[in-house]
């Protein structure tokens, strides 16, 4: 009796005859990034804990590469079969408003599975800046237009447009100066060559934390419980700033319904489990416990329309 149950629950997942076949092959996870970073070990902690619900492995896939384009054209291309899935990020929304021409369509041709996670942002000052929290640097700002700088990733990075958000609704004058990574941009607030950045929390608190820098506000609607002390954009004056790395699992258009929607309940059950929620709030990442399949299709819809106005408003220019 058990074994005709595990039989027809695999068969409700992956929607088909050929279940029991299919269900013998590993459900490959790609990721746009190199292994190491925040993303990654999201992968990495979803393949552990997904296996074990979806009775077969799931092994992460790292190709990096394209501002993202080449591993999601890689699943855009795939079979519909819910063996090949995308955990993207931001930048899966903000791509198509930097690129003349793109290999795939950003909503047509994808399945969006579930939001998974979503990290607030903190604005690291440099100490030489007389501010001691983000009122008093927006008054800084706002009194000498031009003066200060902002680091980021790169130009149409996530960090970016939190920097152009900012700057469009406090209305500053503020600089942009790019770098490959955030991690010289970080080194230059501490040593003083630019004012400030704005940095996803996992990697930049350890930063605040030891006083090289200036923790002045947070980008999430509460404070964080790594960082009791600093303030959310919206104490700061700017009510209904928000702003977030995220990460989303998506698989290839024409995915039938019943695999999408088992898919969806064993992301769920993952981001429930005790376990995985603590790893991640560790790093100041918060789990999302609950998403339907047409929550998944219009966040992102959502996060690509507000990106993209951002990016339009700033006028960065599509390669």
């Amino acid at each position: 009796m058990h074994r005709r149950a595990t039989f027809a629950l695999l068969a409700l997942a992956f929607g088909s005859a050929a279940a029991p076949a299919l269900a013998q092959r590993a459900i490959d996870l790609v990721v746009p990034f190199a292994p190491g970073g925040n993303t990654d070990m999201v992968a990495r902690l979803l393949a552990e804990r997904l296996a074990p619900k979806l009775g077969v492995p799931v092994i992460v896939d790292n190709k990096p590469g394209g501002g993202a384009l080449i591993a999601s054209t890689h699943v855009a291309r795939a079979a519909p079969d819910g063996h090949t899935l995308l955990l993207t990020t931001v930048a899966h929304a903000v791509t198509p408003a930097l690129r003349k021409t793109m290999p795939y369509d950003s909503q047509a041709d994808f399945t969006p599975l579930y939001v998974a996670t979503r990290s607030p942002q903190l604005l690291l000052a440099s100490n030489a800046i007389p501010a001691v929290n983000l009122k008093e640097m927006l008054a800084l700002m706002r009194a000498h237009p031009g003066k200060y700088s902002f680091g980021s990733s790169g130009t149409g990075s996530a960090l970016h447009l939190a920097g152009e958000l900012l700057r469009q609704q406090a209305g500053v004058d503020i600089r942009h100066v790019p770098y490959r990574g955030t991690g010289q941009s970080i080194n230059d607030v501490i040593a003083g060559h630019i004012d400030f950045i704005i940095d996803p929390v996992g990697t930049s608190v350890q930063f605040a934390k030891s006083g090289r820098v200036k923790a002045l506000g947070i980008t999430s609607p509460k404070r964080s419980p790594l960082l009791p002390d600093v303030p959310t954009f919206a104490e700061s004056g700017l009510p209904g700033f928000e702003a977030y790395t995220w990460a989303a699992v998506l698989a290839p258009k024409g995915l039938p319904l019943e695999t999408a929607q088992r898919l969806n309940r064993a992301l769920e059950e993952v981001m429930n489990e005790p376990a995985v929620q603590a790893r991640l709030a560790a790093s100041g990442t918060e789990a999302i416990t609950h998403m339907t399949l047409p929550e998944a299709s219009a966040f992102l819809q959502e996060e690509t329309r507000r990106w993209g106005a951002v990016i339009r408003k700033a006028g960065v220019a599509p390669e």
